[in-house]
């Protein structure tokens, strides 16, 4: 299934990147979840997490030491330096959507991307995980749905986990259930929460490629304990790089918007990714073709859609 990414002319010089066949990545902005326009919306996502993950507790009677509602509190998670931090890039199921191209395609003289998201990977690049999920509207869903829906995101972070090492996660599973379950705790903070969206903002019919990682300055934590951790990783009978880890844990970028810093990841897909390109008008086509031919995206196609947008 294809997926659409809405952007300007500007911003697409940028994702077209390098000017060789040598390098032929397209290149992603992931923005971290405290930078967006709403910076209410992951605390929403927090404050969503708690509150069916209790029911669902309750509702499934479970063992207190597999509960983890009450590790969902917004000040507690925000002063913690170890938890994961989303990054997401926002996509959609359509390329017609009006509401879209007035606000994020520059008012319709923007493009529309056509990608092939099957080249994205669950470990993205050493310490860092990506997804691909549909954005939940608030009040869209009943409550017994919300509760399912969370208990799939419980159920998909224990076998992530267990996916991982089997013969580790099972035996903190029956030893430590509580340390097990923090790591769903988290898995849910990565990839449950960012899900969780304002009903105004329903029009733009969201998907959101999530990046999850710790802050940087966790970086230091794992060079500073790197031969502890390295000994760990041999007697476990992983091939975790710690060194590439805390490096790609550092590598954030930043940029400026309206005079507010910007946080930020780069995603990198192949360049086979790029399937086709939408505008709205014959000026904007040319201007999109001009730039592919100078950044040797010679084979992708570019479309007037029909200007009939719903």
């Amino acid at each position: 299934m294809a997926f659409y990414h809405y952007t300007g002319l500007t911003a697409l010089a940028g994702i077209l990147n390098g000017d060789s066949d040598d390098v032929p990545n397209v290149r992603l902005w992931a923005t971290r979840y405290d930078c967006f326009e709403d910076q209410d919306e992951y605390r929403l996502g927090i404050n969503y997490a708690q509150k069916y993950l209790s029911i669902l507790e309750e509702k499934r009677k479970m063992q207190k030491d597999r509960c983890i509602a009450e590790m969902f509190d917004v000040k507690e998670i925000e002063s913690a330096a170890g938890l994961p931090l989303p990054y997401v890039i926002s996509v959609t199921a359509r390329n017609d959507n009006d509401y879209m191209w007035r606000n994020y395609a520059d008012n319709y003289n923007g493009v529309v991307l056509e990608l092939d998201l099957s080249y994205l990977r669950g470990g993205y690049d050493y310490a860092i995980l990506c997804k691909l999920e549909q954005c939940i509207y608030e009040d869209t869903y009943s409550n017994d749905e919300l509760v399912d829906k969370i208990f799939q995101a419980y159920s998909d972070g224990g076998y992530a986990f267990l996916n991982t090492n089997k013969e580790l996660f099972m035996g903190m599973l029956k030893d430590y259930p509580q340390l097990f379950v923090r790591f769903i705790a988290m898995y849910i903070l990565a990839f449950f929460a960012p899900r969780i969206k304002r009903n105004k903002f329903k029009g733009e019919e969201e998907s959101r490629i999530i990046l999850s990682t710790q802050v940087p300055e966790y970086s230091n934590f794992i060079m500073d304990n790197i031969d502890v951790l390295n000994r760990i990783s041999a007697a476990i009978n992983s091939d975790l790089d710690f060194k590439n880890t805390a490096n790609t844990i550092k590598n954030e970028n930043c940029r400026y918007r309206n005079g507010k810093k910007i946080y930020y990841r780069e995603l990198y897909l192949p360049k086979e990714s790029l399937k086709r390109i939408y505008v709205t008008n014959e000026n904007t086509k040319q201007k999109v073709r001009k730039l592919l031919l100078q950044k040797h995206f010679t084979n992708v196609e570019v479309e007037i859609i029909d200007n009939n947008l719903s």
